[in-house]
């Protein structure tokens, strides 16, 4: 339910999430995907994820068999410059709350650890909402800056 209220957030079916863990456990180190937790109840989610162009460079139509091993390798072996924080939330009951402050808080802390130790030289935090100061807060305190801002607009056709 931590992203229940984006206007953008969209359930997928059970089957397309479960591709999406399966692929995310090839392409995502170790611990880039967590949960904070309060008195053993999972409150929020970070996924920190690999610039997954960076590591495909090159591939282009050549996938099978070498080009999918090369993919890997960039990924595992070498690893990339790149990430991205393509996901942050705190489940709505915790919003607002000091433990859910502290679980964001400590979370993004943690995403840069790892990101600096996993030789990451940038760390894009991304995909905010424009409404949603709680993040737009959280992603300012970082050691970062604003590089990009995009408009999302709908019209009924």
């Amino acid at each position: 339910d931590a992203w229940a209220d984006n206007w953008t957030a969209v359930t997928p079916p059970e089957d397309e999430a479960r591709f999406i863990a399966r692929f995310m456990l090839l392409s995502v180190p170790s611990g880039w995907l967590y949960t904070a937790t309060w008195d053993g109840r999972p409150i929020g989610l970070l996924q920190m994820i690999p610039d997954l162009n960076e590591a495909a460079r090159g591939i282009a139509g050549h996938e099978w068999p070498l080009g999918l091993a090369r993919y890997a390798w960039r990924l595992r072996v070498r690893g990339v410059s790149r990430a991205r924080i393509a996901t942050l939330g705190v489940v709505r009951s915790f919003r607002g709350t000091k433990a859910g402050a502290m679980a964001d808080a400590l979370m993004m802390a943690e995403a840069v650890r790892k990101a600096r130790r996993a030789g990451i030289r940038q760390l894009e935090v991304s995909w905010i909402l424009s409404d949603n100061r709680r993040a737009i807060s959280t992603a300012e305190r970082l050691p970062a800056r604003r590089t990009k801002t995009w408009g999302m607009f709908a019209k009924d056709l």
